[in-house]
């Protein structure tokens, strides 16, 4: 039986612990004669009773005695008394919240929390202070108290997980939910090694392939193949179509039609193909027609359907189809961000929309390009093209979570947006910051409160203010662009760091895919 003793206010607790249960529980008190310390006054708690029974000084000589002795903290006083007896004790490391409620838990290397500055606690004791300091912020679910508990397990120490709820205490090293490293440095081909036309491999400025472009090239790219591309977001997924593209239309096989689900996206395109392949294809632009008569909506590049290079929404390109205009001398049909196939509200019109493609352009090579599918083998089945599928990251990515009351996030996010901005890549550019949110005026809320260095971008703009927006962000000019999160599909920040204000499209939660 271990005796577990505890110093109590001039007094001492014992616990007769049998390895399982904690059996009875006794109070002696001390005092100092000339043969030295002697107990005065002993009581007993055993089993089941409630109250405490006087009981001899020698029943206890005769227990200690009997029992493994083992002293919580150092304490003279017994420890003499002990020596007197000739009663060995050891000295034990035990969780002093468990003693409180009279139980007996040792702390050992997998069963510790740091609790203050530095004592600890047990495991199970820290999870019960942890659901204590959460209680009040409310609204918590069962998922997000399993991530906290499973932070304080990694952790072990209380103080840095209820930072997360506390941001003038805020560690983003607590903060931290997971790390998706980059892939190894590949060898890939250099572009002048490719079967592709001069005139396009000087005009696009790039020298060697990316891993995700090199696994296309393999599965037949550059031969006509059709292939779904399945890879994370900034992996060169646009180039691919634009290999393909350029090569059919320079070998004279037909023009190029590159379809995306937003306007914001297709005007980046649109002046994307302009800078670089102007000299030899002119770019066309298909985005439907405004019914307001501004400035702004006049004109947004060249709306030829009939030019090398056709980039357009899917909304656009099928309502220039339903109107009768033809689509002659197509070769290839790219079709970014293809999971829009699983909207519910626009993938029964996408897919109407590669229907009608295929039937008008039968000989054309058709890739679809995609960061997010949940079946990718079931679509490429579907749609009877390849699979291409690159799972790796060109850039390492952290993900952290944090935990914060309606009225600090701004200032949140603000510090972090801030201290982001502070930093320089190798390659001399500033940190920036996309800031997702869920409404429009909750963007230009958050864009006020972080200053001139910030600035909102959502639907409700017009294209010559989100265009000016995207140049200042793309020059560094801005340190945050504040979006709702229905442009997050494919618009193109150089940013290196992405804040989720809300986890919300509108009033829907968003959705993996969405997330991701």
């Amino acid at each position: 039986m271990k005796i577990i003793v505890q110093p109590v206010k001039g007094s001492y607790k014992l616990l007769f612990y049998d390895g399982k249960h904690v059996h009875g529980i006794g109070i002696v008190e001390m005092t100092d004669t000339p043969k030295g310390p002697r107990p005065v006054k002993y009581r007993l708690r055993w089993g089941s009773r409630k109250e405490y029974r006087a009981t001899p000084s020698k029943d206890l000589i005769g227990q200690l005695r009997e029992g493994d002795v083992r002293m919580v903290k150092p304490d003279p006083l017994f420890e003499e008394f002990l020596h007197a007896f000739q009663v060995r004790t050891g000295a034990v490391d035990v969780c002093r919240i468990c003693l409180l409620d009279d139980r007996y838990t040792p702390l050992t290397n997998d069963n510790f929390v740091i609790f203050g500055k530095s004592e600890k606690i047990c495991l199970e004791c820290g999870r019960r202070e942890l659901r204590r300091e959460l209680a009040p912020i409310g609204h918590m679910g069962k998922d997000t108290l399993r991530h906290f508990e499973e932070l304080l397990e990694a952790t072990r120490n209380l103080d840095r997980v209820l930072a997360l709820v506390q941001p003038e205490k805020l560690s983003m090293k607590s903060a931290l939910f997971d790390r998706i490293e980059a892939h190894p440095v590949l060898a890939t081909a250099k572009l002048e090694e490719l079967p592709l036309p001069h005139e396009f491999v000087v005009a696009s400025r790039i020298e060697s392939l990316m891993p995700a472009q090199q696994l296309a090239v393999d599965a037949g790219l550059l031969y006509g193949k059709d292939l779904l591309v399945v890879a994370a977001t900034a992996s060169g997924k646009t180039f691919i179509g634009e290999m393909a593209g350029m090569k059919n239309y320079l070998a004279g096989r037909g023009r190029m039609l590159f379809l995306v689900p937003l306007v914001a996206l297709a005007n980046q395109k649109y002046e994307r193909f302009t800078d670089r392949y102007s000299a030899f294809a002119k770019t066309g632009l298909l985005t439907g027609v405004s019914r307001l008569n501004l400035p702004e909506t006049r004109k947004v590049g060249d709306r030829n359907p009939q030019a090398p290079i056709v980039v357009g929404t899917y909304e656009g390109v099928d309502n220039m189809i339903r109107c009768g205009q033809r689509m002659q001398n197509i070769a290839t049909v790219v079709i970014d961000e293809v999971q829009m196939l699983e909207d519910p509200e626009r993938g029964h019109r996408l897919d109407g929309l590669v229907a009608r493609l295929k039937y008008l352009a039968p000989q054309a090579q058709f890739l679809y390009l995609s960061a997010t599918i949940g079946s990718p083998k079931t679509l490429a089945k579907k749609l009877n093209c390849q699979l291409v599928r690159y799972d790796d990251r060109p850039v390492a990515l952290e993900r952290f979570l944090l935990f914060t009351e309606r009225k600090q996030k701004i200032p949140t996010i603000k510090k972090l947006t801030t201290e982001e901005y502070k930093n320089t890549s190798s390659k001399g550019f500033r940190g920036q910051t996309i800031i997702f949110t869920n409404a429009r005026a909750r963007c230009h809320t958050i864009a006020d409160a972080l200053g001139m260095r910030a600035a909102a971008y959502h639907a409700g703009l017009s294209s010559q203010e989100r265009r000016e927006v995207e140049t200042k962000f793309l020059s560094g000019k801005l340190m945050a662009v504040v979006t709702t999160a229905a442009l997050g599909a494919g618009v193109d920040f150089p940013a290196s760091q992405v804040i989720f204000d809300a986890l919300a499209m509108g009033r829907d939660w968003l959705s993996v895919q969405e997330f991701n």
